[in-house]
Formats: structure tokens, C-alpha cells, sequence
């Protein structure tokens, strides 16, 4: 997985696990957020691919990557 996709499951596997530890389920917010926001990432991207279009990044297409740290 690229390294973005590898520190946002990191961020949701620690939440997860505070949310558990502590029963602190207002943590779950921003989990939901970031899978929410994943998904229609995938979905939009296998749209893409099945319509034949190039996607951002690809040969000939803007770059239009957003950085996100946590």
C-alpha cells in the first residue's frame, strides 16, 4: 500500500483500539470520516476505470494528490 494508505490505517487501527480501551465511542467521528471519504475514493476510482477515462495522475493527466498527516 502506498505510504498515505499505510499511516490512515494506522490512525483508524489506534483509534479503534482507544475507543475500545477507553469506551470513549466520540473517537469514532473521525474514523467514520476518513473510511466514509475512502470509499467513495475506491468507488469513484472503479467508476472511472469501468467508463475507460485515465485517472488523476495518470500519462497525460494533473496530479491532483492532496498531502493528509496525522
Amino acid at each position: 500500500l502506498p505510504i498515505y494508505l499505510n499511516r490512515l490505517y494506522d490512525y483508524m487501527i489506534r483509534e479503534l483500539s482507544a475507543v475500545n480501551a477507553r469506551n470513549d465511542a466520540k473517537r469514532l467521528d473521525p474514523v467514520e470520516r476518513v473510511l466514509l471519504d475512502l470509499r467513495e475514493g475506491f468507488a469513484g476510482a472503479v467508476e472511472l476505470n469501468r467508463q475507460g477515462r485515465p485517472q488523476p495522475g495518470a500519462a497525460g493527466e494533473p496530479d491532483k494528490r492532496v498531502a493528509v498527516s496525522f
